[in-house]
């Protein structure tokens, strides 16, 4: 009750701070819950006499309420940077699918450090290089998809501009767009900051197929962009090519990318088999007896 009394003195336009349980103490108004002030004195500097209409005390956020406010303000960036993020993956990521391919959700025996490397690296060292790129080759299933899209993914959290694409997928869009919508998928392929084009080699060589993937390739070749690239193809094979269309493309790729063997174990037989002994489970129990292959 005391501490009711005293705060009727508080000037009125500080009277809103107040709270069942706050004191006064030195003058200045306390917090009842963390025991600070929730006001300061306010300071005249000037040899002239302070004027009226300045308040002998301002209010302040006392330490609960500093908490408070700061888990608020943490908690309105984490919703800010998370649709930021979401945005980003609705403009660039073609194949939803790419998504789940993480860092987190990777075997432990996956040797991905020189992939966490190249993330650690972005904003020093490979952001802005033109000659940043990878060349991911292997063969089928051994994870080169997934080292690539773990390193877009890590990067499209840190709200960088990163499009992953399957190559095929890419050419696609492009035979059944119009102009318009033509030209706003080359502006992405070339502004994004980073490219990452999956199973590159892999489609069926025709005069259109080879001219769009030079258009693609050499838009980042200009704009000097990095780009990630995961083929079946191995460097020689690529250096090698003798199609004049083809050439120039794998020309760009070899001078603008690092090639990296990935020689992990066939991910998709893996799963395969895991896939397997749960139907084989759910199918027949216990029972040694073979049933299929």
């Amino acid at each position: 009750m005391e501490a009711v009394k005293q705060a009727v003195t508080i000037p009125a336009q500080e009277r809103d701070s107040y709270k069942e349980g706050d004191y006064i103490k030195d003058d200045l108004l306390h917090c009842g819950k963390c025991n600070t002030p929730k006001e300061i004195f306010s300071t005249w500097e000037s040899a002239e006499p302070k004027p009226a209409f300045i308040p002998d005390t301002f209010p302040v956020m006392c330490k609960c309420r500093r908490e408070q406010y700061d888990k608020e303000q943490e908690a309105e960036k984490r919703r800010e940077h998370l649709m930021r993020v979401d945005m980003l993956k609705q403009r660039y990521v073609t194949d939803k699918q790419y998504l789940n391919m993480t860092f987190d959700v990777a075997d432990n025996d996956s040797d991905l450090d020189w992939a966490q490397n190249y993330v650690k690296a972005w904003d020093d060292e490979i952001k802005n290089d033109e000659n940043a790129g990878l060349l991911l080759y292997g063969d089928t299933g051994t994870g080169k998809t997934f080292a690539a899209c773990c390193i877009g993914n890590a990067l499209l959290e840190q709200e960088e501009s990163v499009m992953i694409a399957n190559i095929a997928d890419l050419l696609d869009r492009i035979s059944g767009y119009g102009d318009s919508k033509k030209e706003e998928l080359l502006e992405k392929i070339q502004s994004c900051e980073l490219l990452i084009i999956d199973d590159f080699g892999a489609t069926r060589e025709t005069g259109f197929a080879n001219e769009q993937i030079y258009k693609i390739i050499d838009s980042r070749y200009r704009a000097k962009r990095p780009m990630i690239i995961t083929t079946n193809l191995t460097p020689n094979q690529i250096a090698q090519e003798q199609d004049i269309d083809l050439k120039r493309t794998y020309q760009r790729v070899i001078e603008r990318c690092r090639a990296v063997a990935v020689n992990g174990n066939n991910r998709r037989l893996d799963i395969a088999k895991q896939s397997k002994a749960k139907m084989d489970n759910i199918l027949f129990g216990n029972k040694n007896t073979c049933q299929g292959e």
